[in-house]
């Protein structure tokens, strides 16, 4: 499915619908990156950044709402980045990601209501095959987490499995950042 086509998310949530009636959770989880500076981002950069990484968690939000309200409600997570502070050549990726912590915090108070979760896990360098590719063209940044090395993917789905639980009952908007410590460091 490509999440920049509004068409194919609806199409989705109308399949989870028809197929399973309800839905428990929803876990956003996409990102792109061009590396380009604010001078150098052109507009189809800037467009298909912000489409994959913030209008695709909006819609899919938008449209698993629903489905989480006609149950006992549910929770959402969107992964982001733990990051606070910008870096260089991620412009529109930086722009975008924190897109998704705010999107998050809006989307829980409007959505708290209806008994829907909404939170964000902020990953640092994590040992994913995008993270291993870019490792070497950030040995500083790996020197500086105070953990001594990169994550694992586990260490990012066992945040997102404790905040879809119902351990995670009264956490709400909340970010909970997987980097090591790194963002705290800085």
């Amino acid at each position: 499915m490509d999440v920049t086509e509004p068409a194919e998310i609806e199409a989705l949530f109308e399949h989870v619908e028809a197929t399973f009636g309800r839905l428990d959770a929803l876990v956003n989880n996409v990102a792109y990156t061009a590396n380009e500076s604010i001078l150098d981002c052109d507009l189809e950069t800037w467009e298909k950044t912000i489409d994959t990484n913030l209008r695709s968690y909006f819609l899919c939000t938008k449209h698993a709402a629903p489905l989480l309200a006609a149950g006992d409600g549910g929770a959402v997570v969107n992964v982001t980045v733990s990051s606070t502070r910008g870096l260089p050549e991620k412009f529109s990726y930086m722009t975008s990601k924190g897109g998704v912590t705010y999107l998050t915090r809006a989307a829980a108070l409007d959505l708290i209501d209806d008994g829907i979760r909404v939170n964000a896990v902020g990953s640092g360098l994590i040992g994913t095959p995008v993270g291993f590719e870019e490792m070497h063209e950030r040995p500083s940044e790996i020197d500086r987490i105070p953990a001594g090395h990169p994550g694992d993917p586990a260490d990012v789905a066992g945040a997102v499995s404790y905040l879809v639980s119902d351990d995670a009952a009264y956490v709400v908007g909340a970010k909970l950042d997987v980097d090591g410590g790194l963002n705290a460091s800085l």
